[in-house]
Parts: structure tokens; sequence; C-alpha cells
């Protein structure tokens, strides 16, 4: 693994976007509970810290583990994200146009 800046950028950025995403989720909380006891507090906060922590580290493991099963693929990964990307925006396309939910 290289530490050069874009290692550190993308890092802050991660860092800077999870809590971003734990401000709203807290201020939803608090709005919606404004009398909660601060244990009930403490636990909502560790177990959203927990899962803060566990889902990008689970996303490096795995990566770093299935990258080499999938290395005869990796010309082809941009075309295929390409492609699964382009039928998800032509559905919801297609769905708004049809006006269904």
């Amino acid at each position: 693994m290289n530490l050069d800046f874009q290692f550190f950028l993308t890092s802050i950025m991660l860092g800077f976007g999870l809590a971003m995403d734990a401000f709203s989720v807290s201020v939803a909380n608090g709005l919606n509970e404004p009398k909660m006891k601060l244990p009930k507090m403490c636990g909502v906060a560790g177990i959203f810290a927990f899962f803060q922590f566990l889902m990008p580290m689970a996303g490096w493991l795995c990566v770093t583990l299935i990258a080499s099963i999938f290395s005869v693929f990796e010309m082809f990964i941009p075309w295929i994200a390409l492609g699964l990307l382009s039928f998800i925006g032509i559905k919801m396309i297609v769905d708004c146009v049809k006006g269904s939910e």
C-alpha cells in the first residue's frame, strides 16, 4: 500500500463523509426523541460508531481478499460498471416517465 497524497486525501474524504452521515443520524434521533436518556444516547452512539468502523473495514478486507480472484476481469471492470450503472439509470428514468413509485 502506497502512503501517498492520494491515500491521505481519500481517507480524509471518507472520514468527512462518515462524519456527515453520523451527524445527520444524530440530528434525526434527537428530533425523533428529544428527551432521550443518557444511557440510551451512549448506546445508540456506540452501536452507530461500531458499524461506521466495521463497514469500511469489511469492504477493505473483501476487496483485498477477492481482488486476486477477479484479476482476470480487471480490464473489463470499468465496462461492467458502466453497463450496470447505465441499466440502473435507464430504469430510473423509465420508472419516472411511467409514474410508478
